[in-house]
């Protein structure tokens, strides 16, 4: 396929390079473009039969394995009658799971989270708030529940540890192959590629919006790495937890209020939204400012977000939450603020446990305890 791309000098088409199958081998494309095969056995090892060689230096990707395939193996492989077979009946275990879709008429969940760790070969996850969220959407997925997921598409994802000769730590950031991972664009009406905006201080941010396959469940990322933003706008979507502190906050704001813009491009529209750590608490406020502009006043905005809001923590101690200082929150919010109907002491004080307490920096754990009904831990201290 092609990629337009518009400069001030010339006009480009990026071309993207695909393997062509044979079409008796048209199923393993399909069951390689959704992560459902990463969490059934038998999928695990007709891929890992194809090149077992590549499997485990492709961190188990099924893509790369298939990208890889010699047209002379690929035919082989479309005549062997014991390999079609096993395709056959994992292809038929595919499009049965497939076939039992959600329930419509069940409330709607959209779930927020900065990271989701469904497989390797997918790097959007540090650690064990991302595998339980990739766990989440799993399991949503085999007891058909009407969930989407929302969170962000990194460009490098988090860093991968190497042990130099010498005993160092390494810290390395390998790029992503998008066209290697399960997802496509996500389209409009007139078949372009769906965006959304935010504005930063003296400037408008772009997203596009993927959508990443995970079983029956559309897990929606945002990427600002296109060619409408200038440099570090496009860097917002490089790294997980990387980057200073503002930076951090420039990813949350996009993540929040970005994420609750691309569901309302999408038509999504949830009857609750979970809040998977406070990453994503800034969710809350556009959703006021959503209600507010429908003619609803600001204690009516927030009864009914905070009535269909979920928020869940990870841990107790103090270095797994975000803090913001009051002077940097205020170069980018003096403008938003004022749309959801507060005053500034009165945002302030959603972010802090003594609301009156200029010194207590602004906490996105506790913006998001005020704004949400239910809060749960996944601690037993919790």
């Amino acid at each position: 396929m092609t990629e337009e791309i518009q400069t001030s000098a010339t006009h480009l088409k990026r071309i993207f390079v695909a393997s062509r199958l044979p079409d008796a081998l048209k199923p393993l494309q399909e069951i390689a473009g959704n992560l459902w095969w990463s969490w059934h056995r038998e999928a695990m090892d007709l891929f890992e039969s194809l090149q077992p060689e590549v499997w485990e230096s492709s961190q188990c990707n099924p893509l790369t394995i298939l990208d890889q395939l010699g047209s002379e193996k690929a035919l082989g492989l479309a005549n062997d009658p014991q390999f079609m077979a096993k395709v056959q009946q994992v292809y038929a275990d595919f499009k049965t799971y497939m076939d039992k879709t959600p329930n419509t008429k069940d409330p709607k969940i959209v779930y927020f989270s900065m990271e989701f760790g469904l497989h390797i070969s997918v790097r959007l996850y540090s650690g064990g708030l991302g595998v339980l969220a990739g766990d989440y959407l799993k399991e949503a997925s085999d007891q058909g529940v009407n969930l989407s997921g929302v969170g962000l598409l990194y460009r490098y994802g988090y860093f991968q540890q190497h042990i130099s000769l010498h005993g160092d730590q390494i810290n390395e950031y390998p790029p992503q192959e998008y066209t290697k991972m399960p997802m496509e664009p996500v389209r409009d009406a007139h078949g372009e590629w769906l965006k959304i905006q935010i504005s930063l201080p003296g400037r408008t941010v772009w997203a596009k919006i993927w959508a990443l396959k995970a079983g029956r469940i559309n897990l929606y990322l945002l990427d600002t790495d296109i060619a409408e933003n200038a440099w570090a706008d496009r860097t917002l979507t490089h790294q997980l937890y990387g980057g200073d502190n503002e930076h951090r906050l420039k990813q949350e704001i996009l993540l929040g209020i970005g994420g609750i813009r691309a569901m309302e491009a999408m038509g999504i529209h949830g009857n609750v939204y979970h809040c998977n750590e406070g990453h994503a608490a800034f969710m809350t406020l556009e959703r006021i400012r959503n209600a507010r502009q429908s003619g609803y006043s600001y204690q009516e905005a927030r009864e009914l977000v905070r009535a269909t809001s979920l928020f869940t923590t990870h841990t107790p101690v103090p270095a797994g939450h975000d803090y913001f200082p009051e002077d940097l929150l205020y170069t980018y919010f003096q403008d938003y603020i004022p749309e959801i109907g507060l005053s500034w002491r009165e945002f302030m004080a959603l972010g802090r446990i003594h609301r009156d307490d200029s010194s207590e920096p602004f906490s996105m754990s506790h913006l998001a305890i005020h704004n949400c009904q239910e809060i749960n831990g996944v601690s037993e201290l919790h």
